[in-house]
């Protein structure tokens, strides 16, 4: 797998290695939205199973006071109301981040082809002479799509949801365990790395 993204980072100028960093950016961001939306939702699930949850949690009790005037019937509108326009933020930034990295991707692989046909059309007449031109057009095409379209994207997608799955693993490490076991965690990792 590492010689795979090295092989497809090789293919890439350094201008194009910050654009790829500056993604990677966006992914944590996004992956960060997904976190606190995960995290919003729960307590309005609890509020709604179990209306006494007034008395057990007091954020919950502090967040009735200001956002619903005491009434939690209130609360739990406004709340669900916030939530849902945070889902519709976070979806259209999930678009634009989509609508990014396939702009990207389509750039780029428009770049190499652009590349292959330029290198082959600086070839000597000899060169074109036994080669059949289907083959040529092929790679020029579908090889440089295919290395795109089932190469890079997907591995920006895997990107993506690793970035979504090491969110959720260190937001259930920190709520579950205290911070020495947490750093312990964080130096034995470094070591197996």
């Amino acid at each position: 797998m590492i010689q795979y993204i090295k092989s497809i980072l090789g293919l890439f100028d350094r201008r194009t290695h910050w654009q790829l960093a500056g993604l990677s950016g966006l992914m944590l961001f996004t992956a960060l939205l997904e976190m606190i939306g995960l995290g919003l939702f729960l307590p309005l699930l609890q509020i709604i199973a179990d209306p006494n949850v007034l008395d057990t949690n007091p954020y919950i009790a502090k967040a009735v006071d200001v956002l619903g005037n005491g009434s939690l019937d209130r609360f739990t509108i406004v709340f669900a109301g916030l939530l849902l326009a945070f889902f519709l933020v976070k979806n259209l930034i999930l678009f634009g981040l989509t609508l990014l990295q396939n702009v990207f991707v389509l750039k780029k692989q428009a770049l190499l082809q652009g590349r292959i046909l330029h290198n082959y059309v600086s070839r000597p007449y000899v060169f074109h002479l036994g080669r059949n031109t289907a083959n040529l057009t092929r790679n020029i095409t579908q090889s440089a799509a295919m290395l795109f379209t089932r190469g890079l994207l997907p591995l920006l997608n895997i990107m993506m949801e690793v970035l979504l799955v090491l969110a959720v693993v260190v937001i259930l490490l920190a709520t579950f365990f205290k911070p020495g076991f947490l750093l312990l965690l964080a130096i034995m990792a470094l070591f197996e790395w």
